[in-house]
């Protein structure tokens, strides 16, 4: 695991990324497909042009003929057309919020490839005229054999603001897609530009989706909510009355779980016992349940926290008191698990 930290406007941001792009030996396509750039191109001037700026100088600092389409490709509409070709990796993951009488606390399994562990990072993001936001990658890792360096990229799965805004994504289980913003870019531009949950929302109304994926979405108020998406509608779930909020793999949202194709696909996926794990756990610790409990449910129940070298490992969990805004990440070493705080 690395710590970085990046500076400036988004032009000098992307300087700084391609920086250690150049250094990863970074890799790009070397076919571009000009219709999917162009039909991306234009969602992105329209919602994320700051991010256009950010390739310039990624192309103004990297070396070879033709570096800023290749690179404006990679980066916006690459993956339109991997889905055209193969449906994403299947993932783990478990994120819930329970609200408590001092606040919010959030807890979140990060689930993916053993190769993921020695790959992540947390860097900083400071983007003149942005909030700033500490952010958690697996460095878009999503196969075994394209874990090198070249393939590496600052894409966070995990982000905590400033305002004490946290967004994160679990796996689903629903192979469509579209033209619109990549999942972690849609990340990206709600912890740049949103200080609350009903602000994200918003985002999500007028944004499309490029991939199905979950999303859940806490601030410092305590409001939280899961954002559901099939990259055509999304579904907004929220607390029960008791407070508690859970998301694994499979949609929740009655419209969306008629098209999930978890049970089709991966009959015996661990996602609903994690889910239940989740609850029968919150449910035990009841009106004591506090940062520790959700602490030992993401490391201590082994349904919920992933140790398979031949499958999925846990990377990194989060325990997050939004209220107080205490933010910590929690990681394994070769010889221990260690704990570090986060700074937004």
């Amino acid at each position: 695991m690395r710590t970085l930290k990046f500076t400036g406007n988004s032009y000098e941001i992307g300087r700084e990324l391609e920086e250690h792009y150049r250094e990863w030996h970074q890799d790009l396509p070397t076919d571009i497909n000009r219709r999917t750039l162009s039909r991306q191109l234009a969602i992105y001037r329209k919602h994320f042009p700051s991010l256009i700026e950010e390739i310039r100088g990624m192309a103004d600092e990297a070396t070879g003929e033709g570096s800023y389409e290749k690179l404006l490709y990679s980066v916006l509409a690459h993956g339109v057309d991997n889905m055209r070709v193969r449906p994403p990796e299947t993932k783990g993951c478990t994120i819930f919020g329970v609200k408590t009488p001092s606040g919010l606390i959030v807890g979140r399994n990060y689930d993916w490839i053993p190769q993921a562990r020695d790959a992540f990072h947390i860097y900083n993001m400071n983007i003149t005229g942005r909030y700033s936001y500490t952010g958690i990658s697996d460095m878009n890792i999503y196969k075994r054999r394209h874990a090198s360096h070249k393939h590496w990229s600052f894409s966070a799965e995990d982000t905590i603001n400033e305002k004490g805004l946290y967004i994160g994504l679990t796996f689903a289980h629903n192979p469509r897609f579209g033209y619109g913003l990549s999942s972690t870019h849609m990340i990206r531009l709600i912890a740049e530009t949103c200080a609350t949950v009903d602000e994200a929302l918003k985002v999500f109304r007028k944004v499309p989706l490029m991939i199905a994926k979950n999303f859940f979405v806490a601030d410092a108020s305590g409001n939280m909510a899961i954002v559901e998406h099939n990259s055509k509608i999304f579904k907004v779930l929220r607390p029960d009355e008791r407070g508690i909020l859970i998301q694994t793999n499979h949609y929740l949202a009655p419209e969306l779980a008629r098209e999930d194709f978890c049970l089709k696909e991966c009959p015996a996926h661990d996602t609903y016992v994690r889910y239940y794990e989740a609850l029968c756990g919150i449910n035990r610790a009841g009106k004591d349940f506090n940062a520790t409990y959700a602490h030992k449910i993401l490391r201590k129940s082994p349904y919920i926290y992933a140790n398979d070298p031949d499958g999925f490992m846990t990377i990194w969990s989060l325990v997050l008191d939004m209220t107080a805004k205490h933010y910590h990440l929690v990681f394994d070493t070769a010889s221990c698990e260690r704990t570090m705080e986060i700074l937004p």
